[in-house]
């Protein structure tokens, strides 16, 4: 009888390791999924980090709309030894004129773009210049919707850092 229990008890004791093991392994996957959605760049002395877990579809809103909903979380850091001027870059996957057209894009809850007007570098487009000082931190908050109803929206946008 008292083996009974010794073995109940050891049965007892795997069951809730092996649910442990499982929660762990759980938790670990969604951690990692919700992690690659930031992504960290080093470029020339500077680091960026680009967190886009917020990022919803984009929509027709008007510029109050756009600009109180949630947003991408740009950040930069200067890690060089003297203020250095920086740009960011934003790139379309789509060259379609009449969506990029529509496009509106709000800077740091102070500024609200019309994507075509920004000044065209490459493929993209300057959303941002900015000096920093060695050693400094700047966050942006970038907020992206559009100005009229687009039917196809497949729109999205990559993000780079130039000096």
């Amino acid at each position: 009888m008292t083996v009974n229990k010794v073995l109940k008890k050891q049965i007892v004791i795997e069951i809730i390791a092996l649910l442990f093991l499982v929660g762990s392994i759980c938790y670990a996957f969604f951690a990692i999924n919700r992690g690659q959605a930031t992504k960290v760049i080093e470029y020339q002395g500077f680091v960026s980090v680009l967190d886009d877990t917020k990022q919803t579809p984009f929509k027709h809103l008007s510029n109050g709309e756009g600009l109180s909903q949630e947003g991408i979380t740009y950040t930069v850091t200067n890690n060089n030894k003297e203020t250095t001027m920086y740009k960011v870059i934003i790139s379309p996957n789509l060259l379609d004129e009449a969506i990029l057209s529509k496009v509106r894009i709000g800077v740091d809850d102070l500024y609200v773009y019309e994507l075509e007007d920004l000044t065209k570098y490459g493929n993209g487009y300057v959303l941002i210049t900015n000096e920093l000082e060695a050693g400094y931190t700047k966050i942006h908050n970038i907020k992206i919707w559009y100005s009229d109803e687009v039917e196809e929206n497949n729109l999205k946008f990559t993000y780079n850092l130039i000096r």
